[in-house]
Formats: C-alpha cells, structure tokens, sequence
C-alpha cells in the first residue's frame, strides 16, 4: 500500500536544482567557516527564571503611550547585558591578529534573520541608551536589515553580539562567535516549567541562556561568572 501510494510521487520527481548563494549567504558562510576554524568555542549554559523579566515587559508596556515602540524581551536583554558585562569587561573585547582589545564602550551586535540571510546589525553605545532608546534603535536597524538598506557602518564595529531564537521555539542552542569578538549570548524561549520553591512545586517562567566564548582568551570560569550575572540580573528584577 505505501509503496502503490508513493508512485505518483517518484514519478513526479523534479530534477534537483541548484540555487545560487546570495551575496550576503556568501558572506556569512565564509565568516561562520573562519569563525570555526579560527577560534577555540565552548558553549556554557544555563536557565534562568524569568518571572521578573515577564513583570518588567508587561509594565513597561502599561507604561508606553500607543506611538511608542513596544519593548522586545531582546531589548530587555540588551540592558541586561550592558549591565553584565560592566561587572565583566573581559567578555566585551575583540582577539584579532594576536591583539586582546578591551573595549569601554558596549556596541551589542543583534542577530537577525532576513531574507537574504543573517546579517548582525550594531547598537553602538547601548550602554549610554534607556529601554526606550534601545527599542527605538533595535526596530530601525532591524527595519533596514531586512530591507536590505542597511549601511557597513550600521554593521560594523561590534564588540558583543546577542542571538535571541526565543521566538522559533528553541530552548538551547550554541550560537557561534562573531569574530573579532570573543563571546555572544545565546538566548532561547520563556516558557512555564515546574520548579521547587520553598519545598513546594510551583510553575513558573524560565529562560533558557548560552554563552559562547572564546577559551583562547576566555577561561570556563570568567565565562561562567559573566552567565551566572545575566542569570541573576534577570532573576532580581522586581
């Protein structure tokens, strides 16, 4: 029977196809190849509970008038993570050519999928930028990313990046390094788990979390360290 109602199926089959590259596909390839090949990544991972972070969001967005951008979990994190890496300055650096580049300002590249491919713009200076700023920004560049309009500046210059696939449904992933850059935040779907709280079971939102760094320059401890605050920061919000 599977095999009678598979025929029409095979005898339709259609010659493969070859597709061509995209300029930016090209680009990226190239740049996840060397990434791989020209660094030493470890993934570490943990989950954090996320029902601050599910409170602050619905406040803020109690709080906005209908002509304001509304705030992303993303540009939560953004603030979050300027936050972090102020206590771990380590992980905001570039490694290239054998030179390890401490960088004060915090340019947070975001990851995002457009139809010709991944193109990572920057918000320059997010640690100067309110939740409203970092919205504002994240939506313009976005915006142009996938419009194709975006500038090589708009694209450049980054010294930490974050790759949220929390809306595609993914718990844990390892995001790869951005070179020059020597880490990147992983961050996957909120979602309702069962958890022990003061002997009890109690449901409550989680977010899964990863950090890729670069152990050439980046050891598993300051590594862990650098999560472990993310991982609290957003478990302190009230």
């Amino acid at each position: 029977v599977v095999e009678r109602d598979l025929k029409p199926l095979l005898e339709e089959k259609k010659p493969a196809e070859a597709i061509p590259f995209s300029h930016i596909r090209r680009v990226t390839a190239q740049r996840m190849l060397d990434s791989h090949l020209g660094t030493a990544p470890v993934t570490y991972m943990c989950e954090a509970d996320a029902s601050g972070l599910v409170s602050w969001r619905k406040r803020l967005l109690s709080e906005i008038s209908d002509t304001d951008v509304r705030p992303t979990y993303t540009d939560l994190l953004v603030h979050i993570t300027c936050r972090a890496l102020q206590a771990h300055p380590a992980l905001n650096a570039t490694f290239e050519d054998g030179e390890y580049i401490l960088h004060d300002e915090m340019h947070i590249g975001l990851a995002v999928d457009t139809e010709r491919g991944l193109v990572v713009p920057v918000l320059h200076g997010a640690q100067d930028m309110d939740i409203a700023r970092i919205a504002r920004e994240r939506q313009r560049l976005v915006a142009r990313a996938r419009s194709g309009e975006i500038s090589p500046d708009e694209l450049s210059g980054g010294t930490f990046t974050i790759s949220n696939l929390g809306a595609s449904g993914i718990d844990f992933f390892t995001p790869i390094l951005n070179p020059p850059q020597v880490a990147i935040l992983a961050v996957g779907r909120i979602r309702q788990v069962p958890v022990v709280l003061d002997g009890g079971i109690h449901i409550r939102p989680v977010v899964g979390l990863g950090a890729t760094c670069d152990h050439r320059v980046i050891d598993g401890v300051p590594a862990a360290r650098f999560l472990d605050a993310i991982q609290e920061l957003i478990k302190s919000i009230e």
